[in-house]
């Protein structure tokens, strides 16, 4: 199931953040014996500190397709389904202060201000996709959504899948922070080396590289 829908999410992250994770958490749950798990919860964690959450679920009786994002400044939220508004940035986000003058103040401060929605064009998502698969063959570009992305997404999928029922956490590679001590994410979950099949995967990605190639030369 984390395979079937997790994997988009995860693309998504890997595309916006421009960084894989380091360390996944997942949760799941299995309402029929004998069958994967149809609800769970997955935890992604990057070099830079930044934490990522997603739930999927078969067995929901409505389709969500949002996004919150928690920046420095300000927040925004991506909602598929809206017709017009899918892009809301909220001006809300909290402040610190260690001013002596202010020490009667509250040292952390909640602050909240003004939503608005950017006006976006309205295309049609499959068509924006394939246009950009067709210019990428025509001009030989990389594309997006490369094999790279690819594997790294993949790679992401079959780790929490292979201990979302053991209800535990698996690193997809190690990390080492600038002090040359473990990341303090990683420390805190299973240590694991390189995915056991990460040579068999490289290997597929560089023969698809290299149909792709040929496949150009002879055009």
């Amino acid at each position: 199931m984390i395979s079937d829908l997790a994997v988009h999410d995860f693309s998504i992250l890997d595309h916006l953040l421009g960084e894989h994770p380091v360390a996944v958490s997942a949760n799941g749950t299995n309402h029929f014996p004998g069958t994967p798990e149809n609800l769970a919860y997955v935890t992604l964690f990057y070099d830079s500190g930044t934490i990522a959450h997603t739930s999927v679920s078969w067995l929901s009786p409505v389709k969500v397709r949002q996004i919150l994002l928690g920046g420095s400044n300000k927040m925004i939220t991506y909602d598929d389904l809206e017709p017009s508004e899918k892009i809301k940035v909220y001006d809300k986000g909290v402040s610190f202060t260690d001013d002596p003058e202010k020490i009667q103040e509250m040292r952390v401060g909640y602050r909240t201000g003004d939503m608005w929605a950017p006006k976006l064009v309205s295309t049609e998502a499959l068509s924006v996709e394939s246009a950009h698969f067709v210019d990428c063959i025509v001009n030989t570009r990389t594309p997006m959504t490369d094999g790279n992305l690819g594997c790294a997404s993949s790679r992401s999928s079959k780790r929490a899948t292979s201990r979302c029922g053991a209800r535990c956490a698996a690193t997809v590679r190690p990390s080492i922070s600038n002090q040359g001590e473990p990341h303090r994410d990683s420390v805190r979950r299973s240590e694991s080396s390189i995915p056991e099949h990460q040579a068999e995967v490289d290997a597929a990605i560089q023969g698809i590289l290299e149909s792709c190639q040929f496949t150009l030369a002879a055009r």
